[in-house]
């Protein structure tokens, strides 16, 4: 067991500095006073880049249309970048049965958030706008049509790392609130933003993408694989230490058709 663990911690050490090797370039290439002279992309034409000219991230696909949208001659690209959501894969350094992408995650968050709003207002005694916690859960995800899907091991396993992550995660919000026309940005500011205002209702909207995520570990486990049964045990320990009602509730009533029991 020991020799496993030991294998495990090693492998997620190399890609953990493997992903710190690439974000540090960026953040070189990006946020320092010398930008690069030379465009860093992948070769996958689904996949972001950077501008070194103007210190962005950008989709190679719509590098002349937000060019061309700075320039007011073909008008905002922000909800383009938007439908780019079918693009980005999640649960990259896991072996999958089925692939899965953020459009369809945030779809999915969506609609567990709506309901978990919904238990927590008739049988707890709650007060959620089930309809804006929905709208929250759908643009909850959406800087990561810009930083991609990164693996929560890697972004939790250091604080130097989230640090990191977390400062990308900012300028890729600041940069798709830049594609908007200036009298839309402030509405759409909240819903990529948390704020304390709507605190609780990140909450839930946290609880539900951590719903989600045990979702897709049943899904793949159903299908015969082993691969998400290390993150299966973590996202239950995760959901036990919410100790929400509303989320108890749902997994009482809800998670047997997905088929999982289990006490919480």
């Amino acid at each position: 067991m020991n020799t496993n663990k030991e294998v495990k911690l090693t492998q997620i050490n190399k890609i953990s500095n493997f992903f710190i090797k690439i974000l540090s370039c960026v953040f070189a290439c990006v946020f320092s006073s010398t930008l690069c002279t030379t465009s860093l992309c992948l070769a996958d034409e689904n996949v972001t880049c950077i501008d070194p000219s103007k210190g962005t991230y950008l989709n190679e696909n719509l590098l002349q249309n937000y060019i061309d949208s700075n320039n007011s001659k073909s008008g905002s690209c922000f909800l383009s970048f938007l439908f780019r959501m079918k693009y980005v894969n999640r649960w990259n350094v896991l072996k999958k049965i089925k692939n899965e992408n953020l459009e369809e995650h945030s779809f999915e968050v969506a609609i567990i958030a709506h309901a978990l709003a919904t238990i927590k207002n008739q049988y707890f005694n709650g007060n959620i706008n089930t309809e804006r916690v929905a709208i929250l859960a759908l643009f909850h995800d959406a800087p990561e049509i810009i930083t991609d899907d990164m693996p929560t091991p890697i972004k939790y396993h250091s604080l130097d790392m989230k640090k990191i992550y977390d400062k990308i995660e900012s300028d890729a919000i600041n940069e798709l609130l830049g594609l908007l026309p200036d009298k839309m940005r402030n509405s759409y500011i909240p819903l990529l933003k948390p704020s304390d205002e709507d605190k609780e209702l990140w909450n839930i909207v946290k609880a539900a993408d951590t719903l989600c995520a045990l979702i897709k570990c049943l899904e793949e486990k159903n299908s015969g694989n082993t691969d998400f049964a290390i993150a299966e045990k973590s996202i239950i320990k995760s959901i036990q230490a919410l100790k929400s009602d509303e989320v108890n509730f749902f997994i009482k009533e809800f998670m047997p058709s997905f088929g999982l029991n289990f006490k919480v």
